[in-house]
This record gives structure tokens, C-alpha cells and sequence, in this order.
């Protein structure tokens, strides 16, 4: 279960537990305020007030930022490449392309279901997260990332909804497992620990090498290197 995080004056786009709470809305603690309508696509309208806590979907669909705000999370298309392309290169050091994760990402295609885009109305990208598998030992997994936010959408939560709803995505499909190279004192808000028995390929700190059980216990055995799924 996610702990509800509040940014502004309205709650962030999450989800409050895995499997079918995916499918249902479920408006808690509301408050008194404007009311704002929110529509998840191929679902009824929602109506929710901003200052209250919300259990609220985004994959697909709007998630709400700060006050009034709309952000629409989209799976990425291949329209939308090198638009977050150039998104993660003003976010991300220059030569981000030599890191040990992008030789696990080369000529390899990123899980398309769980990679997605945030758009406010106008179209203008907000945000983007994509993932990639990987193997690690003789299991399968996610490597998550990159993730990026454009600094005019930083310090509004919209990564966090964007890892939020992607894992919560991933463990509606199947998925048990996600790994990432990372800060962990960041993405342990999200569930994510240190893991000892894996190997990432170098050079990479040992330190960052992070992973989160998208089912109980997914990780508990799964040791050694970790490998492209072309090499599977």
C-alpha cells in the first residue's frame, strides 16, 4: 500500500494498493473547496475537491499537480521519442549515454506498456519515465529509468506519480520485480532497498544499485550479474 502524498493544495495522482484498486476511484477525506472534475479515460467523471486526501488512478488519464492544474499521463508513443529524448538530456548530465544502464538498454526496445508521458492541456511535456528489461541471474525484471521531470514541472510530485502509477501499472501486467541505479534515500519513499547480491555492470557504486518487490519477497533469492535481455 502507497502512502498518500500531498503537493499544494491537492493530492498527487497515486494509487492505494496494487490489483483492483487499479480499476476503482475512491475519494476519501475530501474537504471543502472547489470542486474539480477529473476523467480517467474509458471511466465515469470523478468529481474531487482540492485540500483533501484522494486514493486517485492516473494509468491512463489525468492526475492533478499543485492547484488546478491538469496533467494527462499517456502511454509514449514512437511520436514522442525524441521529444523525451531532449527532455532527458536538459535533466541529465552531459554524455548520460555512457552510464552502465544504457548497455543494458542498447538495441533493446523499453517495455512500451509502462513507459509513459505527461502532457498538461496544451501538449507540452511534462515528464517522462520509461522502463527496460532486464535479466538478473536467470530472472526476469524491470529496469526502471530514465525518469525526468522538465524544471518548470520540478518540486510538484510529478515524478513521483509517474513511478507510482507505472509500478503500479507493472504489477497489474505481471511484473514482480524492478531494479534502478539510484539515491536511495530518494527512492526509498517508493519502496526501493538496497541490493547486496546484485551486480550491476561497472563502473556502478554498488550503493545505488536498488531494488523493489512489486509482489512480496521478489527478490528474496535472485542473485548475480545483471544482463541485457538480448542476451537472454
Amino acid at each position: 500500500i502507497f502512502q498518500i502524498e500531498c503537493i499544494g493544495d491537492i493530492s498527487v495522482g497515486q494509487l492505494a494498493q496494487f490489483g483492483d484498486a487499479l480499476d476503482r476511484w475512491r475519494p476519501t477525506q475530501v474537504t471543502d473547496g472547489d470542486a474539480i472534475g477529473i476523467e480517467r479515460m474509458g471511466q465515469e467523471q470523478v468529481t474531487h475537491k482540492p485540500g483533501g486526501v484522494n486514493d486517485l488512478c492516473a494509468v491512463p488519464g489525468k492526475c492533478l499537480i499543485g492547484k488546478y492544474i491538469s496533467l494527462q499521463f499517456k502511454q509514449e508513443q514512437q511520436s514522442d521519442w525524441w521529444e523525451v529524448e531532449a527532455l532527458y538530456d536538459l535533466c541529465f548530465a552531459p554524455g548520460r549515454e555512457a552510464l552502465s544502464s544504457y548497455r543494458l538498454r542498447d538495441q533493446v526496445a523499453p517495455v512500451v506498456d509502462l513507459s509513459m508521458v505527461a502532457r498538461d492541456p496544451d501538449g507540452i511535456l511534462g515528464g517522462a519515465i520509461r522502463y527496460w528489461p532486464i535479466i538478473v541471474g536467470c530472472h526476469n525484471a524491470l529496469l526502471l529509468g530514465p525518469v525526468a521531470v522538465h524544471p518548470t514541472r520540478q518540486g510538484e510530485g510529478l515524478g513521483g506519480a509517474l513511478i507510482r502509477d507505472s509500478l503500479a501499472l507493472a504489477a497489474r501486467q505481471g511484473w514482480r520485480r524492478a531494479l534502478l541505479v539510484g539515491d536511495a534515500p530518494y527512492y526509498r519513499r517508493y519502496g526501493f532497498e538496497k541490493l547486496n547480491d546484485v551486480v550491476m555492470p561497472p563502473p556502478t557504486n554498488p550503493d545505488r544499485v536498488l531494488g523493489l518487490s512489486i509482489i512480496p519477497d521478489a527478490w528474496l533469492g535472485v542473485c548475480g550479474p545483471v544482463q541485457s535481455a538480448r542476451d537472454r
